[in-house]
């Protein structure tokens, strides 16, 4: 976004933006408007009047009514009403942004009318309100009347399933679980992979929400630790429902490792897992999980294995694992992104992701020690 500064306030504007194009015009031409003049106030500077749009939750403030540039926009989904007690003289009321950093916007309409005309125009996009109307003006216990609620579930849920890194005694006949530790080639892959996601998370609106889980195998514990040195307070949490698993016959022609009864067993495992890590609520977390999430968590990073990634995307895309899940590559450390909704319909944006390695790093099953 470039910022051009005018004599009224900053202006946030889009670079898409066409100066010839009419500020007027609605995006969608049978959306209910409401229009009028507001004096507007940011970051403590002077009362500047505006014409203002409301266009489903989109506000954007013009100059004037027949400005043809485009001052600013706000998105008033991402933004929370404000309004001091009654009698409120000014007919003043703000929009928040609701966190530490979000900056403040202070309004004033012309009369009471018509800042209750805009309030409740506004408050059918804003954050979810705790008080009624009548409630909003009738409150006098507290100088502010803050129309919030409790944390909400965030819209998408965002995850990052990452391989564990290159190991040791991959082949080894009889190697113990702890006797498969990181290589050194592992620990680099690690190290860039954390760096690699501190550096996405410094520019996510959802940083603060992240928590990593990850299997209890000692080669993904290990990566698991390395990419959370840099995520100080982020919840970590092992759990034996991540492990290696099979999820049926690789591919078409292939044979299963496991017999019949071994095979159901392990299905209800992997079953368990998805619904675990792709589930926007409570209801289906493992009760090892709910220590770890948070009511608002929007980014969960998942250090686990390359068949139980294989298994997640097949079941992302919505078909049968068996005979496909072995038809994907997953290399050591690795991202795999994968976008939930709240309707619980997944997105898959990209697939075994190795761009934050050089390619010396990139390393798959064949190139175990």
């Amino acid at each position: 976004m470039s910022k051009v500064r005018t004599k009224c306030m900053t202006v946030e504007k889009s670079p898409s933006t066409s100066a010839a194009s009419s500020p007027l015009t609605s995006p969608n031409k049978h959306a209910a408007e409401t229009t009028g003049y507001l004096l507007i106030k940011v970051d403590e500077k002077d009362w500047t009047k505006h014409y203002c749009t409301l266009v489903n939750a989109t506000l954007s403030i013009y100059d004037n009514e027949t400005s043809k540039t485009l001052e600013r926009t706000i998105d008033m989904s991402y933004r929370t009403i404000e309004s001091p007690k009654k009698p409120n003289k000014n007919f003043n009321f703000s929009l928040s942004q609701g966190t530490k950093d979000g900056d403040i916007i202070e309004c004033r309409a012309n009369n009471e009318k018509d800042m209750e005309r805009w309030i409740d125009a506004l408050s059918m996009f804003a954050q979810k309100l705790k008080q009624t109307k009548k409630q909003r003006f009738a409150q006098t216990s507290a100088e502010i009347v803050t129309l919030k609620v409790a944390p909400v579930p965030p819209k998408v849920l965002h995850l990052v399933l990452v391989r564990h890194g290159h190991y040791v005694n991959a082949h080894t006949k009889n190697a113990k679980d702890t006797d498969k530790v990181l290589s050194h080639i592992g620990i680099q892959q690690a190290e860039l992979t954390g760096q690699h996601l501190q550096e996405i998370s410094a520019i996510a609106p959802s940083r603060d929400d992240m928590i990593i889980l990850h299997s209890d195998m000692h080669r993904a514990v290990e990566t698991a630790t390395i990419i959370s040195e840099g995520f100080s307070g982020c919840a970590l949490t092992c759990t034996a429902m991540l492990r290696e698993g099979w999820p049926g016959t690789p591919m078409p022609g292939a044979d299963s490792m496991l017999s019949e009864k071994e095979q159901i067993l392990e299905d209800e495992r992997l079953e368990n897992a998805y619904r675990t890590i792709f589930s926007f609520n409570d209801d289906h977390l493992d009760e090892e999980f709910v220590h770890a999430k948070r009511t608002n968590d929007s980014c969960r990073v998942v250090v686990c294995h390359a068949n139980l990634i294989r298994y997640f995307i097949c079941k992302a895309l919505g078909i049968s694992p068996v005979s496909v899940w072995g038809l994907f590559e997953i290399n050591h450390c690795s991202l795999t992104r994968i976008d939930i909704g709240s309707n619980g319909q997944c997105k898959v944006l990209s697939v075994n992701e190795c761009g934050h390695l050089p390619s010396s790093l990139h390393t798959s099953s064949e190139d175990h020690l």
